[in-house]
C-alpha cells in the first residue's frame, strides 16, 4: 500500500466526495454493466452519472450496477486530466508501440460504485500487475498468492462464483460465505491470505498472478491501471509464449529493439533466434526466407536461419557474424545463441532432466602447459581453430593478463606471431586442467561458451581426457546451460557480496548471474536492533556501489545504513574467525577445535542471528567437531541447527551445497539431532549422487 501517490492530482479535490464528484461530472454518461446471467451476455448501457448514483442508492439491490469504465474518451476524456500513473508504475511494456498497445488497449479505468458493489475473486488478465488509487469511500480487499490448480482454486473459493442457475453471485456472497469459513478453519493463514481496508488517498499494488476480490463500503470512486512490468518478464514469459505463439517472437523483438536495457528471459531469446521469425525485426519469415548459409554449414541452423529481407540481414550481420566462429556441429541436446548481456551461450534444444549428460567433449588442443597448448592451436590441422580460439573471451583479471604477457615476453622473437598473445590470454581464461594431470592444459570449445552462475544447472567432470557436462537441475528447452567457475561448495553458500568479491578476486568479473543480480539474498540476514527479530536481505545490489536493504520480519522496520555497516563489520569478523580456525596450527586437539567452533557459533548467533549462512555453517562445523570429540550436541547447537533448517536461508542451499548438507546430515544423525537427519539427507542425496558419479543406493 502506497501513501501520497495521488497528492498532486487534481482528482484529490474533485473526486474526494460524492457531492463534489457529481458537481463536476454528474452529467457525463458512463457505461453501466448489468448483472451477468447464465443466458446471454450482460448488457451495457450508458447513463448520466447522477442518474446512476441516485437510482443505485435508491434501489439498494444485493448486486447493484457497477461502473468499471475503461473507455476514457469523448465526454469522459476530461477525467484523464485529473490523474497520472504514479512514478513507480509508468514502465509498461505494452506501451512500446501502437502494435503492442493494441494487444491490451483498455488498460486504464475509472471505477465508481455504491454500497456492496465490487468484484469477485479473480486474477488480472494479459499477464499484468495492477495499481488502484482510491479517492473517495472505502474498499475492502482480500488477496491470495498465485496458484492455478483446481485444488487451490477450490480452497480459496474461486470455484464457487456461480449459483445453481449459472448466474454470477454478488461479490458480497464470497465475503459472507467463504471468508468466515477460511478464518474458522485456519485456512486463511495457511493459504497466505491478506486482508486490508483501503482508505482515500491510498494506492494498492496487486502483483502479477495474485488472486483478489473487492467489496465497496459506501460510495466509492477509484482509478487504476494494468501494466506489464519488465521486472515480471521472468515469470510471465512462459505463459506469453504458450498463449500467444504467433505474437510472442514479435513481442520479444520489439522489446529488444525499443528497450535494449530490458533483460529478456532465455526462452524469449531463443524465440528471437527461431527460424520462423526474422532475427532482426521478429516478423514471420517465409519458407524461402533469407537464411544464413554459413550457419547451416555449422549445423546450427535450427535456431539461426532466417531474415525477412536483405536489409534486416545486413542490419543484424555484425552481431550474427560472431556465431560463425564456433566449433561446428554441436551435440544434439545443445545449440549456440546470442543472449543479451552474456554474448554467445549454449542453449538446450530439448528439456533435460537431472543426471542427463548434455555434453561430452574431446579437447580441441592440449599440452603440458599453456605455451604448449598455444602451439597446438597454432599448428592444428583444423585451419579454422585459430580463428575460433581468438573469438573466445580473454580474462578481465589483471593478474591473468600479466601472466599471459610474461609468457609471451619470454618467447623468442621468431616464435611471436600476431595472434600468439591473444591465444595465450584466451587459454588463461578458458583452458581446463584434466584431473590427474597436474601440468596438462586442455581447451574444450563448447564448454567455453557456458557462463558462470551462482545457481548452476550443470556440473562438469572428466572421463579420462573427455570433459562431460551433466545437468544437476531440470533444464527447459531454450534455457542457458551454466556452471560454477571457481567457487567451492561452501563458498556458493555465502551471501551475494562475498561470492561476488571472490569471483572478482579470482576471475576479475563482477558476477551478474540471475541469483546475484535479481534475487533477494536469503542467505544473508542480520539482527534487528529494535525488536531482536531477523532483518532479512531484500534486494540484491546490482553494482559495486549499490546499497543493500534489510527489513525486519517481525516489526517491518528497515535497518539504516549505520546499522548495516556495523552488522557487515561483524559479518566480516565472524568470517575471518572461521578462516582462522580452519588454518590454525595451535588447535591440536579435537576438544579445542570444538570449543573454538562453539565460541564462533555463539558470536554468529549474537551478531548475525539464526538465519545467516555463516551461522548455519558454524552450526555444521560445531556439530561435526562435537561428534568427533565424542560429545552429545548441546542445546545451543540443537537450537541453532533447528533455526537454520527452518529458515528461508535453506531455500538458497540448493544442489551445489550437497556436500555440506551431507555433512550436516551425518552430524545430525550421530550428534543428537537424529530428527533432522532425514530432511538433510533427502535434500543432499539426489545431486550428491550425480556429482560423485554413484547411484543413490551406494550413497545412502
Amino acid at each position: 500500500m502506497l501513501l501520497g501517490a495521488s497528492a498532486t492530482w487534481r482528482a484529490t479535490e474533485r473526486w474526494r466526495s460524492r457531492e463534489e464528484f457529481l458537481q463536476y461530472y454528474g452529467n457525463i454518461p458512463f457505461r453501466v454493466t448489468e448483472v451477468h446471467h447464465a443466458f446471454g451476455k450482460p448488457r451495457k448501457v450508458e447513463l448520466p452519472l447522477r442518474l446512476y448514483v441516485d437510482e443505485a442508492e435508491r434501489v439498494g439491490a444485493d448486486f447493484p450496477f457497477y461502473i468499471f469504465e475503461r473507455e476514457l474518451t469523448g465526454d469522459r476524456a476530461c477525467l484523464l486530466e485529473d490523474f497520472e500513473a504514479p512514478l513507480y508504475f509508468r514502465d509498461d511494456l505494452y506501451n512500446l508501440t501502437e502494435k503492442t498497445r493494441a494487444m491490451y488497449p483498455q488498460y486504464r479505468y475509472c471505477i465508481i460504485g455504491v454500497e456492496r458493489t465490487g468484484s469477485n475473486l479473480h486474477v488480472d488478465p494479459a499477464y499484468t500487475s495492477a495499481w488502484n488509487t482510491l479517492l473517495c469511500g472505502f474498499k475492502r480487499w482480500v488477496l491470495f498468492p498465485p496458484g492455478t490448480s483446481d485444488e487451490y482454486r477450490k480452497a480459496i473459493g474461486a470455484d464457487a462464483l456461480y449459483d445453481s442457475h449459472g448466474s454470477v453471485k454478488p461479490p458480497a456472497c464470497w465475503w459472507l460465505e467463504k471468508l468466515p469459513e477460511l478464518r474458522e478453519t485456519g485456512a486463511a493463514e495457511r493459504l497466505g491470505m491478506i486482508e486490508v481496508v483501503q482508505r482515500p488517498g491510498e494506492t494498492i499494488f496487486v502483483p502479477y498472478g495474485w488472486w483478489h476480490a473487492v467489496v465497496n463500503v459506501g460510495f466509492t470512486v477509484a482509478v487504476g491501471q494494468n501494466l506489464l512490468s519488465p521486472d515480471t518478464l521472468e515469470y510471465t514469459w512462459s505463459e506469453i509464449a504458450s498463449d500467444w505463439r504467433d505474437w510472442a517472437p514479435q513481442f520479444a523483438a520489439l522489446i529488444r529493439q525499443h528497450r535494449p536495457d530490458v533483460q529478456l528471459p532465455v526462452i524469449a531469446c531463443a524465440l528471437l533466434q527461431s527460424g520462423t521469425r526474422c532475427q532482426a525485426c521478429g516478423v514471420h519469415v517465409p519458407e524461402r526466407g533469407y537464411s544464413c548459409s554459413q550457419c547451416s554449414g555449422l549445423g546450427i541452423q535450427d535456431l539461426h536461419n532466417g531474415f525477412c529481407s536483405v536489409q534486416c540481414s545486413e542490419t543484424q550481420w555484425p552481431e550474427h557474424a560472431t556465431l560463425h566462429t564456433v566449433k561446428p556441429f554441436p551435440p544434439k541436446h545443445i545449440t549456440v545463441a546470442i543472449v543479451a548481456g552474456q554474448g554467445r551461450c549454449l542453449l538446450a534444444t530439448t528439456s533435460v532432466a537431472p543426471a542427463d549428460i548434455v555434453l561430452c567433449e574431446e579437447p580441441s588442443a592440449c599440452g603440458n602447459n599453456c605455451l604448449e597448448c598455444c602451439k597446438a592451436v597454432e599448428d592444428a590441422s583444423d585451419t579454422a581453430l585459430l580463428q575460433r580460439v581468438c573469438a573466445l573471451t580473454a580474462p578481465e583479471d589483471d593478474e591473468l593478463l600479466e601472466e599471459s604477457q610474461a609468457i609471451f615476453d619470454k618467447l623468442p622473437c621468431a616464435d611471436r606471431k600476431p595472434h600468439t598473445l591473444r591465444v595465450l590470454q584466451v587459454l588463461a581464461n578458458n583452458a581446463i586442467n584434466p584431473g590427474g594431470h597436474a601440468s596438462l592444459y586442455a581447451l574444450y570449445e563448447w564448454s567455453c561458451l557456458m557462463p558462470h552462475s551462482c545457481r548452476p544447472n550443470c556440473v562438469g567432470a572428466f572421463q579420462q581426457s573427455s570433459w562431460c557436462v551433466t545437468a544437476v537441475r531440470p533444464v527447459d528447452r531454450g534455457q542457458v546451460l551454466c556452471w560454477n567457475y571457481n567457487l567451492g561448495t561452501h563458498e556458493l553458500a555465502l551471501n551475494t557480496s562475498r561470492r561476488r568479491a571472490l569471483l572478482l578476486e579470482r576471475r576479475g568479473f563482477w558476477c551478474q548471474c540471475h541469483r546475484c543480480a535479481n534475487e533477494a539474498d536469503t542467505l544473508r540476514s542480520f539482527r534487528c536492533l529494535q525488536c531482536e527479530g531477523v532483518a532479512l536481505h531484500e534486494i540484491s545490489c546490482n553494482s559495486g556501489s549499490g546499497q543493500d536493504s534489510f527489513r525486519c520480519c517481525e516489526c517491518k522496520s528497515v535497518l539504516d545504513q549505520t546499522q548495516v555497516e556495523r552488522a557487515e563489520a561483524e559479518e566480516r569478523a565472524v568470517f575471518f574467525a572461521m578462516q582462522d580456525i580452519h588454518e590454525s596450527t595451535d588447535l591440536t586437539t579435537k576438544n579445542s577445535q570444538a570449543a573454538s567452533w562453539n565460541s564462533c557459533l555463539q558470536r554468529a548467533l549474537q551478531c548475525l542471528g539464526p538465519w545467516h549462512a555463516l551461522t548455519g555453517q558454524c552450526a555444521i562445523e560445531t556439530a561435526l567437531f562435537a561428534l568427533r570429540a565424542g560429545e552429545v550436541a548441546s542445546q545451543n547447537l540443537v537450537s541453532a541447527a533447528e533455526a537454520f533448517l527452518a529458515s528461508p536461508s535453506m531455500a538458497g542451499v540448493e544442489p551445489f551445497c550437497s556436500q555440506t548438507l551431507a555433512n550436516f546430515a551425518d552430524a545430525a544423525a550421530k550428534g543428537g539431532l537424529k530428527h533432522m537427519c532425514t530432511e538433510f539427507a533427502q535434500r543432499a542425496l539426489p545431486v550428491f549422487a550425480i556429482v560423485k558419479g554413484q547411484d543413490n543406493e551406494q550413497v545412502q
